[in-house]
């Protein structure tokens, strides 16, 4: 009843603005007894000074809880030395299937013909825009050096069909032909940019990873080397892929403190959801890829220098090489998380309690570009 009376002296009190009547047993302007009673539960009218005042106080409080979340979900730029970068990207789409498929690309000013292809993918519910943004434009930069075109597609519903097949989103469910839309970007970079087919490197985070591995095993055809990150090869009960039995030259990078993707291998459960099955270890997965390239021998073990001690992190590297043959790389990120070693970036402050630490040792995008620099025929 009390909350009824104070409309109603609300109510009263906005005739002093209208030409309108007011309720019916309160005069314009008074209505004191009730405006006693609001006040002394709290309830002071919007057009009353400590009515505005508490209004005042709750914009505040609502503005700092919208700034305080927008920081929360912003990837953490660091200071490496490197100059902002502000290149522009172009975006194109292209019929895949009957579907309508997008993806970004950064193509350098004065690119000669023949320039080689780098994709870079997005992980499960990411985005083309997000990965440049992940990965702090790393490749764009080592492009606009190298004379290189980086390419950033995009998943079907925020995902990739990788080789998991028992994952539940609806890029697997669906069965949505993702080496058709790689074979499609490769053709229209080839016949729109002068793009080199031959020199075609793909890398991607997490689910994006995954799609590396797919487009390893199904197309060598397409690839030249593929760079899976905070990923591991899924078991062969649950890896829904037409192997081709040919290498492709593979790094793999991963942190042995993945919390979603076990280094150790085993379930893959993402906030309680396990339909994405088990994956092989890290090292079985480097193995895996060591036997299909043919190496029989034990690999070289080089640690790399620990360049940021704060970060909790130091990185090994397993590496299979030999003439003739496809080069593997294992990069074991001692204490690293589900994330992308970058020394530009790390994960938004609300997801990095989720994904562990990113290294700061080295560079996934220096790291992946040498790499496959030298698979170059």
């Amino acid at each position: 009843m009390r909350g009824f009376e104070c409309d109603k002296y609300k109510q009263a009190r906005l005739t002093m603005f209208r030409r309108t009547p007011p309720p019916t047993g309160y005069a314009a302007g008074g209505a004191t007894a009730v405006q006693i009673s609001c006040y002394a539960n709290g309830e002071y009218p919007m057009n009353t000074w400590k009515g505005r005042r508490l209004g005042f106080v709750r914009l505040i409080v609502f503005a700092l809880l919208v700034a305080v979340a927008w920081y929360a979900f912003q990837p953490r730029r660091i200071d490496d030395g490197q100059p902002p970068w502000h290149a522009a990207v172009e975006q194109r789409t292209i019929e895949v299937a009957g579907m309508s498929r997008e993806f970004l690309y950064y193509a350098p000013p004065g690119l000669a013909r023949g320039a080689p292809i780098v994709f870079v993918l997005h992980g499960s519910m990411g985005s083309a825009a997000g990965m440049r943004e992940a990965t702090a434009f790393g490749f764009e930069r080592i492009a606009a050096g190298e004379g290189a075109i980086v390419v950033y597609p995009q998943g079907i519903e925020k995902h990739w069909n990788d080789c998991r097949g028992t994952a539940d989103y609806a890029a697997n469910t669906r069965n949505i032909d993702d080496p058709a839309f790689f074979e499609a970007m490769i053709g229209w970079l080839a016949r729109e940019l002068g793009a080199d087919r031959s020199r075609v490197l793909v890398t991607g985070l997490s689910n994006g990873g995954h799609m590396a591995y797919r487009l390893g095993l199904e197309r060598p055809d397409l690839v030249l080397a593929i760079a899976p990150m905070a990923a591991g090869l899924p078991v062969a009960a649950t890896r829904d892929c037409r192997e081709s039995g040919k290498a492709v030259a593979t790094a793999i990078f991963n942190g042995t403190e993945d919390p979603l993707n076990p280094f150790a291998g085993g379930l893959v459960s993402i906030l309680g959801n396990s339909s994405r099955g088990e994956v092989l270890s890290s090292q079985e997965s480097a193995r895996f890829w060591a036997r299909l390239a043919g190496h029989d021998g034990e690999p070289k073990i080089e640690d790399l220098p620990d360049r940021d001690p704060d970060d909790g992190t130091r990185v090994r590297i397993e590496r299979w090489q030999a003439p003739g043959h496809a080069e593997i790389a294992h990069y074991m990120i001692e204490g690293g998380g589900h994330t992308l070693p970058s020394r530009g970036a790390r994960p938004p402050l609300a997801t990095s309690v989720l994904t562990g630490r990113t290294s700061q040792d080295i560079d996934a995008a220096h790291e992946a570009w040498a790499f496959f620099e030298r698979q170059w025929p």
